[in-house]
């Protein structure tokens, strides 16, 4: 028989071949007709649960493949996927949620054919990371060259990875499968419970929804998030904690930082991700054009309530200082931020401004240094100071509505496949893994669970396994 063989620290899924003359018509045999209750049981190969980027990815994976094309697949979405299908931003708006693609990641997007229909005007290549200490300064800059060269070409990549808002990437999925004739798209159907009615290895599990249908399946793939019901029904444990901090996004805007400038050596586009790590949590810009960027701040949740309540001019204030003030000052900021906010009382953009300059003085910053930031005015105009080009591009604005926060954990799952009376399940993505973003690796590691999983059916597909019915190794952590 086949084996599946996972080990954690890779994301991989593996079949292992097993007495190949244990295959012979296995997927061909019928099925034992259980009654597990008064609906109609509607027959898949695979049922996955989860409509958000990981569980398209993978029916789109699954669906154009051609190995797996044939499986019958439903995918499940508790929520309506028209806020995706419609999905708008107005031009130069841009969501708040969004995403670095490895060029792995792209690759598979791209062999879906899905990538055709995403929004390539809303794509921006990350060309640089610089990275640095908020206390020593000590700074590592990566480049495309320091990644592995490309595996069709050999070539070094032109881009570390594809910036992009997680809705665009969905859209294009969704777009994709609307034209995958296996793969049927149930949206608005929450899962009510998962069942396995003889308790065995052998049964398909059971998924009743809330629009009374019933899908046995002959695998169920969880990618169903952090609170995963697939998890819950494999018995599947999983470890973790909250870090006690909150992550703020929001999209900024700021200068063309090309228009300006009069030298050659000093123009500059917007395509270096710039990462800042403050004693309170590390401060992310990372670009989407020219003119805007996507801010992920973690730091302490007092502060992050504070900053979302917050006028956008007094935000974009502290943002700017955030990358540029040594940490004592920013610390003297934060008091006086949380203190504002403890008043109920805002700290308005001038009074925030007037503080900013008062720290650049204590701190000896010239008015017209890079590090400086109050007299943005006149920092924005004319030839950019020296040293600018270590530094993201001074905000002047925060996008209307695009502030926001939540809190951060970290999880893992003992597993990402069932066994028992759960053996015909996998996990993908937030289901078996949640991360921290300031790798920005969350996506990816979801991306490549399903890229391996999508190889791993394909062979079982091809040497005529039950692409449910697996033996689980043991692995080392």
């Amino acid at each position: 028989m086949l084996s599946l063989r996972h080990c954690p620290k890779s994301a991989r899924y593996t079949f292992c071949s097993r007495s190949p003359a244990s295959w012979k018509f296995r997927v061909f045999r019928p099925l034992a007709h259980r009654l597990l209750s008064t609906r109609s049981t509607e027959d898949y190969d695979v049922v996955i649960i989860g409509g958000g980027p990981a569980g398209l990815a993978l029916a789109a994976g699954l669906g154009t493949n051609t190995t797996t094309n044939r499986l019958k697949i439903a995918l499940v979405e508790a929520s309506s996927l028209d806020k995706v299908r419609n999905w708008a931003e107005a031009p130069g708006q841009y969501s708040n949620r969004v995403s670095s693609l490895t060029n792995e990641s792209v690759a598979f997007v791209q062999s879906t054919g899905s990538w055709e229909y995403v929004d390539t005007g809303r794509v921006c290549p990350l060309e640089a990371m610089q990275v640095w200490d908020g206390i020593s300064d000590a700074r590592i800059y990566f480049s495309p060259s320091d990644l592995a060269r490309l595996p069709t070409t050999g070539a070094i990549p032109d881009s570390m990875a594809m910036m992009t808002e997680n809705l665009n990437l969905q859209r294009g999925l969704l777009k994709r499968l609307e034209s995958v004739p296996n793969v049927k798209l149930l949206d608005t159907t929450k899962v009510e419970d998962i069942q396995n009615g003889s308790g065995d290895s052998n049964t398909w599990p059971v998924v009743n929804t809330s629009t009374g249908r019933s899908l046995r399946s002959r695998l169920l793939i969880g990618a169903d998030g952090f609170n995963s019901p697939v998890r819950k029904f494999a018995s599947i444990e999983s470890s973790g904690w909250a870090y006690d901090t909150h992550a703020v996004v929001a999209t900024l805007s700021h200068p063309h930082r090309d228009k300006h400038a009069t030298l050659a050596h000093l123009e500059q586009s917007n395509a270096t991700a710039f990462q800042r790590f403050l004693t309170t949590g590390p401060i992310a810009c990372l670009p989407l054009t020219p003119t805007a960027s996507s801010l992920v701040w973690s730091t302490t949740p007092a502060i992050a309530t504070a900053l979302k309540a917050a006028p956008p001019a007094t935000i974009a204030i502290f943002i700017n200082a955030a990358f540029r003030l040594p940490d004592t000052a920013l610390q003297n900021l934060y008091s006086v931020l949380l203190s504002a906010h403890q008043k109920e009382i805002p700290l308005s953009p001038e009074a925030a401004r007037a503080e900013v300059q008062q720290m650049e003085v204590a701190y000896s910053v010239p008015p017209h240094d890079a590090r400086a930031s109050a007299d943005i005015d006149s920092l924005t105009k004319g030839v950019l100071p020296e040293g600018s080009n270590s530094l993201p591009p001074l905000v002047v604005g925060v996008q209307d509505n695009s502030v926001a926060g939540f809190p951060l954990k970290y999880s893992h799952a003992e597993t990402y496949i069932g066994t028992g009376r759960a053996a015909r399940t996998v996990l993908v993505g937030d289901a078996a893994h949640t991360v921290h973003p300031l790798a920005g690796q969350g996506l990816n590691m979801g991306l490549s669970d399903v890229r391996e999983l999508v190889t791993c059916l394909g062979n079982a597909v091809s040497t005529g396994s039950d692409i449910g019915k697996y033996l689980v190794h043991g692995f080392g952590m």
